[in-house]
């Protein structure tokens, strides 16, 4: 019996580092190239354009207003996505049956915490687009925080007034934030 239980547990501790690699990666890909440019961190990216003339295919373009309105949509659905898949891995060990006490109660407190995770994403995003105006994504991952807002949004004082939302809210500080505009 003994044997058993920590062949559970093993299996359940395998899945959430497997989920952690899965959410990590997905960021990993999915997430806009940082450079640093006088202070202010901004990103670019790149459009692929379907046309004609594929010379034009993968160069670096800016991106006009409807293309950042879809790249904020996009984050917002691959977060979503990346969710989603972790909420059903731990979904399915607590409705399995032959999953063990400790397995579902580690899997019910996971999944606490990832919906915790995805209300406080979601709050800090209406704070900052109340206190920007502007579109914006934030992502939470292991006590950390990146906020993509529109291009031209950051300076000293909103930079400050998004740091200072986030620390209040999350308890999150500034060290633990990175802030990017979307280009």
């Amino acid at each position: 019996m003994g044997f058993i239980v920590k062949k559970r547990q093993v299996i359940l501790a395998t899945l959430i580092i497997a989920l952690g690699f899965a959410v990590f990666i997905n960021w990993y890909y999915n997430k806009p190239q940082v450079q640093s440019s006088s202070g202010v961190v901004e990103t670019t990216k790149i459009v692929k354009e379907a046309n004609e003339d594929t010379s034009q295919i993968g160069q670096a373009q800016l991106v006009s207003s409807k293309n950042v309105s879809e790249y904020f949509n996009d984050a917002r659905v691959n977060r979503s996505k990346a969710h989603e898949d972790s909420l059903e891995v731990l979904n399915e060990i607590i409705k399995d049956s032959s999953s063990s006490p400790e397995a579902v109660m580690s899997a019910e407190k996971a999944l606490e915490e990832i919906s915790k995770t995805i209300k406080l994403e979601t709050d800090l995003e209406n704070l900052i687009i109340a206190k920007t105006g502007g579109e914006c994504v934030v992502v939470i991952n292991d006590n950390k925080v990146q906020v993509i807002v529109n291009k031209n949004t950051l300076n000293d004082t909103i930079s400050t007034q998004i740091i200072d939302i986030i620390a209040t809210q999350a308890n999150i500080f500034s060290e633990n934030v990175t802030l990017i505009e979307a280009k």
